[in-house]
């Protein structure tokens, strides 16, 4: 009984030594992650367009340009998709821009939030907003504008629907699903 006695004592009395931090080195271990990288061009972007709308030759600019054309009056819409390198000057800067040339006042940064509306999609962060001129007549060829846009792979994104209130308006929800299409065109 002695002996367990010594062994409990020593146990008690190496368990209650104060215990020092121990640092170890361990070779870094690089682990490999299969990832879905986006391509670097917009030729790799594919979108669905209403049929009702009207190809146009593409620019120097444009990476696509359609006519939304209205049942009702004989106003036409432009429908244009372009794309800049890096952010194009910015989000409130855009916004701004796109206001003026509406006859719209400037907003601050802190206003943003209550202009743009997010489109649900599933790999892309796409911002909206809708302009209509309180300034114009609504029947004038130009006083509204829908802009959608985005970032992928250092370039943004814009799409873009002006004319006339009545006829933006009325392609409000093609222009949203337009957005929500943007897919990857994988070269065959």
């Amino acid at each position: 009984m002695w002996k367990w006695a010594l062994v409990f004592s020593i146990f008690i009395l190496t368990a209650c030594q104060k215990s020092e931090i121990m640092t170890y080195r361990v070779p870094k271990q690089t682990i490999s992650i299969a990832q879905l990288s986006p391509p670097n061009s917009a030729k790799h972007l594919a979108w669905t367009i209403p049929e009702s709308w009207i190809e146009q030759p593409s620019s120097e600019f444009r990476l696509a340009s359609y006519q939304v054309p209205s049942k009702a009056s004989s106003y036409i819409c432009d429908f244009s998709i372009v794309n800049f390198p890096g952010d194009a000057g910015g989000v409130l800067a855009n916004v701004n821009r796109w206001r003026r040339q509406l006859n719209l006042s400037p907003i601050e940064t802190q206003d943003l939030a209550s202009v743009l509306k997010p489109v649900n999609h599933p790999f892309l962060s796409i911002s909206y907003l809708e302009l209509y001129s309180s300034n114009s007549p609504k029947s004038s060829s130009f006083d509204s504008m829908l802009v959608g846009f985005f970032m992928l792979a250092d370039t943004s994104y814009f799409f873009k629907l002006t004319g006339s209130y009545s006829i933006v308006k009325t392609h409000a929800d093609d222009f949203i699903g337009t957005l929500k299409s943007i897919r990857y065109d994988i070269p065959q």
